[in-house]
């Protein structure tokens, strides 16, 4: 046995029913005590006094027993004799006050092994014993009746630690008390204290669970605000620390998408000290995915800036995934044809209006829409333009080689319409001239009475 208690009543226990010999060699109880303890130790202190006291009265007898009353020497066997007679006493009158005390003795034996009995019990836990054996005498009644009470209290107490240790540890019902009607001393400590326990163990769980039901719900302004020690406040300040945290977190993530996603404000970081594990991670990514963000759309601003002031020679190059990468490549080749574009349209401009080399056409292959429109319109204009001037050439070479049979056609519109009108005016005046001359030469008149009206040098 491991049980000091145990071990002590175990002593008491083996001494053979000597209560004499029990009281004198077993050594005083030394392990821890309380009320429970003390009481059932001097109930058994008393018990072994009583035991050791019919144990004197016996032996007493037994010595008064063996000795002549007359002559102090050993008695021999006892004569049956007339109890007036003066002899000495009969047998059935000197056995009767030794069976009194023998009985009685054996009596307080039973009530010691009773009172064992449900100490014992009680020591491992079983508290469905009570004093069964008969008892005589004020305070052997109320021994009984104090040590069966005592078993009551602790079967009352312990139904209810039980019931309540039930509610919470495996129902989880929190806000249970212990009622133990008339309780006293060490009892009512004991009730106040499990009281006390289950209140506050209530009052932090429904705490913790009140915060950490704001936090799912998204409101970080809750905080656990109730009284607590131990593991309990390592608790509190570790929940505590976390709202702190999640709390400061959630204005930096604000503050960042206000800035780059509403007023358009590249380049800020989320700055959190002492992140650790997940959110640190967690911030890290958020800083590389708004540094990656404000370097790609710089550099795009920045290309399609230049492409704006009309340099193409800047391509977007930073690196990209995804439908970010998407978007340079869509920019990149933008900027490719608008350059192969703008070389054709220089091409044709310069050999048309500077060289003088007309025909030339703009080639730029998968345009559509407008581009594809500006190219055909360019093209357009270079064929319309390239038709007229060599038809005019044409015409004037005519003259010059002193064939004035042919005109424009009048298909011009616009400025060309009216150099279109005054070439074949020319060339009118050359064929009126022509005509008027061999006129003259043939019938011998002047050649202003056969021209018509002629003006300048015509003229």
């Amino acid at each position: 046995m491991d049980d000091p208690f145990k071990n002590h009543l175990f002593a008491i226990l083996s001494s053979n029913g000597n209560s004499r010999t029990a009281h004198a060699q077993i050594s005083a109880y030394e392990g821890p005590r309380d009320a429970q303890i003390d009481f059932i130790l001097s109930q058994v202190e008393h018990l072994l006094q009583v035991g050791a006291s019919a144990a004197a009265r016996v032996s007493k007898t037994k010595l008064s027993l063996s000795i002549c009353p007359t002559c102090s020497s050993p008695a021999q066997e006892p004569v049956t004799s007339n109890e007036n007679s003066g002899g000495p006493p009969s047998p059935s009158s000197t056995s009767r006050p030794r069976d009194d005390v023998e009985n009685e003795l054996q009596q307080v034996k039973n009530q010691m092994r009773d009172v064992a009995r449900v100490c014992k019990a009680m020591a491992v836990g079983d508290l469905k014993q009570k004093l069964t054996t008969p008892v005589q005498g004020k305070l052997m009644n109320e021994l009984k009746q104090d040590l069966n009470s005592v078993v009551d209290n602790m079967n009352s107490l312990s139904s209810e630690v039980m019931r309540i240790s039930s509610e919470i540890g495996i129902q989880g019902q929190l806000g249970g008390q212990v009622s133990a009607y008339g309780a006293e001393g060490a009892w009512r400590e004991m009730v106040d204290n499990l009281n006390t326990m289950a209140a506050t163990v209530t009052q932090q769980v429904r705490s913790v669970s009140e915060t950490t039901r704001a936090l799912a719900t998204g409101d970080l302004t809750m905080a656990i605000c109730t009284e607590a020690n131990g593991e309990w406040l390592d608790l509190k300040v570790t929940i505590n620390s976390l709202l702190e945290r999640l709390r400061l977190f959630a204005d930096e993530i604000l503050r960042i998408t206000l800035e780059v996603g509403v007023e358009g404000r590249f380049g800020g970081q989320v700055e959190v000290p002492d992140m650790e594990g997940t959110w640190e991670q967690l911030t890290n990514n958020i800083n590389r995915m708004v540094a990656n963000l404000t370097v790609q759309l710089r550099s795009i601003s920045f290309v399609i800036h230049r492409v704006g002031l009309g340099h193409f020679d800047e391509m977007v190059d930073v690196q990209a995934w995804g439908e970010m990468l998407s978007t340079k490549l869509v920019v990149s080749e933008m900027v490719t044809r608008l350059r192969h574009l703008c070389s054709e349209l220089i091409r044709v401009t310069q050999e048309i209006g500077r060289e003088g080399r007309l025909g030339g056409q703009a080639h730029v292959e998968g345009f559509g829409g407008t581009w594809a429109e500006l190219v055909d319109g360019v093209n357009e204009m270079t064929t319309n333009l390239t038709n007229q001037l060599r038809a005019t050439t044409l015409v004037m070479k005519g003259v010059a080689s002193g064939d004035c049979s042919k005109t424009l056609e009048p298909v011009a519109t616009g400025e060309l319409r009216e150099l279109e009108l005054a070439t074949n005016g020319i060339v009118l005046q050359f064929q009126s001239l022509s005509n008027g001359a061999k006129r003259a030469v043939l019938e011998g008149k002047t050649i202003a009475g056969t021209v018509g009206t002629g003006e300048g040098s015509w003229s």
